[in-house]
């Protein structure tokens, strides 16, 4: 028939009107009232099968038909979009309104809506004409109107988020799915538009900004109108309050800069862990969560660690300290609620946030102070190892919460932390100031505080840190972690010293006397405190380390630093070393009676 007069409004309106006739034909009633079982309960894997009655699936038939015949329409005719949207609005308010008795019909209300919701997106990608009005305004000249289909659209979206909160509230089968679908339907219109229509560059980001805000205002009614009726769990309460986060955050991202949109976006976070808290709504915690994985990525990945890197230093230090700001503050709201998985999200985010800022920061602090080149450096490959084990460890702990994600977080867990290894191996080896300390591997900085610290020193002791907190690695990987942080150390140690006397010729071939002497009382105080150590916890592994410290030592002063004596001081420093010997193992006999054998290994 449409195809062959082309009145698509004629066509539109005579679906509708078979839908209606199905709805109130069969049951012989002005008000559908369809009872039985509804489509969706055919679906279900948890309770008993019921399969819906023969009036049911007549509606339900109807309705899809109708829907696809509105969606063909909005496709092939000029001005289909308009006549598609009222067509689908009228099936959407004829199963919510019109039907409100028939619990069977309750579930079809899906179809209409979803449609709906789509036609943005089928309008752009047919480029019809009212989708080509609306962005001919780009180049039409100035003072031309603007289309208001933009703001049709969402005020018909809102007009049925209104119908499916009545639904709710007037007892339906269902209530809270009717109040998720009023929650969902003004967000997902804004959505389409934003994705595939990109109103900002035709109205202005604040103009609709300005519409989210205002939709983000009715959904804060409707929470505060179902909060008397609703139950202790309130859930209907908050999907209305995460609509409005949600629209709130957009109209955010929209209007605020990149450091304004992270200091807002965690400040959010941080109210609707606050919200939760009052009123005790723990489907708010998923959207804390949420807002914690987006101020890392925000942080992270877009606009990112280069957009870290070359903000000002207020932006820059605003940014990061009030997000990891935010995050402890949701912490300590949650301190004595259960929320398990929202607090293993948000500690996981803060830690990873806190360190990767740390990070930053000293790098760009040393950058700033330091001339030339600084990008293939010692320090910059041990902070880009910190960066990359902060994420690590962010995956990690994360894993705790367990679920499908747990895999993927141990898979990438191992990648970011093979990433920090090789990373630390560089800066280790190849661009290890002992061997090159020319250029921009120079060492910067006063003794003991400066980038031989940060490239060694800091590594050493986070991968220390980790290996004490995550006290459930498999036992190969906790002692890997284990000789990683003493092996950084001991090279830490050694540069720091050879630094301490040699300055700018770190990368000299020789040795001086004062630094070998130096070596010598460092590796003592070294064993001495290994062996202290061995004794307070009764370790039998830690005073097996510290023997063998001490035994270096010794071998070290008589083959090194006294290579040079002859004649009779030679013989009798081999005399010393003998008596040494003999002492090291009157001493090692005493330090084993005070620790545990070979139970102290695992308290090392």
């Amino acid at each position: 028939l449409y195809l062959g007069i082309g009145q698509a409004e004629y066509y539109a309106a005579l679906v509708v009107a078979m839908v209606a006739a199905s709805m109130a034909i069969p049951p012989l009633k002005l008000w559908p009232a369809q009872g039985g079982a509804a489509f969706v309960q055919s679906l279900s894997t948890v309770a008993p099968r019921r399969f819906p009655e023969f009036p049911t699936r007549l509606v339900a038939g109807a309705l899809l038909a109708a829907v696809a015949a509105l969606v063909f329409v909005a496709v092939e005719d000029a001005q289909g979009l308009w006549i598609a949207a009222l067509g689908l609005a009228g099936l959407f308010l004829g199963v919510s309104l019109w039907a409100h008795r028939a619990e069977a019909l309750e579930d079809l209300a899906v179809l209409p809506a979803v449609a709906l919701a789509a036609l943005p997106a089928i309008e752009k990608l047919d480029y019809g004409a009212s989708y080509r009005a609306f962005v001919a305004v780009l180049t039409a000249e100035e003072g031309t109107p603007i289309p208001t289909d933009l703001y049709w659209l969402v005020a018909l979206a809102g007009g049925l988020t209104l119908a499916a909160a009545w639904r709710s509230w007037t007892g339906a089968r269902w209530p809270v799915a009717w109040a998720a679908g009023a929650a969902l339907m003004t967000p997902a219109m804004g959505g389409a538009l934003e994705i595939f229509w990109d109103p900002s560059r035709v109205i202005g980001a604040y103009a609709w900004a300005l519409t989210a805000i205002i939709a983000a205002g009715s959904m804060t009614v409707l929470a505060l109108v179902f909060a008397p009726r609703d139950g202790e769990r309130r859930p209907r309460v908050a999907g209305f309050a995460l609509a409005a986060i949600a629209l709130i955050a957009f109209a955010l991202t929209l209007v605020l800069s990149d450091a304004a949109l992270t200091l807002a976006l965690a400040v959010t976070t941080l109210a609707a862990a606050a919200l939760d808290r009052r009123f005790g709504l723990r489907p708010i915690s998923v959207a804390v969560q949420a807002g914690a994985v987006i101020l890392a990525a925000r942080l992270v990945v877009y606009p990112g660690l280069d957009w870290a890197w070359r903000a000002g230093y207020p932006d820059f230090i605003a940014a990061f300290a009030a997000s990891v700001a935010a995050l402890a503050a949701v912490l300590w709201v949650y301190r004595s609620m259960s929320r398990p998985m929202t607090k293993i999200v948000v500690e996981s985010a803060a830690w990873s946030l806190g360190a990767i800022f740390a990070s930053l920061l000293l790098a760009r602090v040393i950058e700033d102070a330091a001339p030339g080149d600084q990008q293939h450096s010692h320090w910059a490959f041990g902070l880009q190892a910190l960066v990359w084990m902060a994420a690590a460890a962010a995956q990690l702990w994360r894993v705790q919460a367990g679920g499908p994600l747990a895999g993927l977080r141990r898979v990438l867990a191992a990648g970011y932390g093979i990433v920090a290894a090789i990373a630390l191996a560089f800066a280790a080896t190849v661009l290890n100031p002992a061997t090159d300390a020319s250029g921009g591997n120079a060492v910067l900085g006063p003794p003991l505080l400066n980038t031989l610290f940060v490239a060694y020193a800091l590594p050493a002791a986070v991968i220390a840190w980790l290996a004490r907190r995550f006290t459930t690695l498999p036992r190969w990987l906790h002692r890997g972690l284990i000789g990683a942080a003493s092996a950084l150390a001991a090279l830490w140690l050694f540069l720091a010293i050879r630094h301490v006397w040699r300055g700018a010729d770190i990368d000299a071939s020789d040795f001086s006397a004062p630094e070998l002497y130096t070596y010598t009382m460092a590796l003592l105080a070294v064993g001495a405190g290994l062996l202290w150590q061995a004794v307070a916890k009764r370790s039998d592994l830690l005073r097996k380390v510290g023997m063998g410290v001490i035994a270096l030592t010794i071998a070290k002063v008589f083959l090194v630093d006294m290579a040079g004596l002859v004649g009779l001081l030679r013989v009798f420093s081999f005399l010393a070393l003998g008596l040494s010997l003999a002492g090291l193992a009157f001493l090692n006999r005493w330090a084993a009676g005070h620790t545990d054998g070979g139970d102290g290994e695992g308290t090392a």
